[in-house]
């Protein structure tokens, strides 16, 4: 959708992305979405569900398989815990 906004095709902006910042862009893009989801974790009642849809998610089943690859613990079990959000590499 990106690529489609700005008339480009994904590998060019990819490339153009990586480097311009070093990081691949749908690194970046996770990183920003889990960001925001641990943000609403921490902040909100939200349901997991909401939390997942708020993120660009369209199915919570697989932001929740996306978000425990990510740290390690469910949304569910990360709320619960209170943690802190893990470093950009995900661990």
């Amino acid at each position: 959708m990106i690529a489609d906004a700005f008339g480009i095709s994904e590998s060019y902006l990819s490339s153009f992305f990586r480097g311009q910042t070093g990081e691949c862009l749908s690194a970046a893009i996770h990183r920003i979405r889990f960001g925001e989801a641990v943000r609403l974790l921490r902040e909100t009642d939200d349901s997991v569900g909401a939390v997942a849809e708020q993120c660009g998610y369209v199915n919570a089943s697989s932001f929740r398989r996306a978000f425990k690859r990510w740290n390690g613990l469910s949304p569910s079990e990360y709320r619960a815990r209170g943690l802190q959000a893990p470093d950009a590499t995900g661990s």
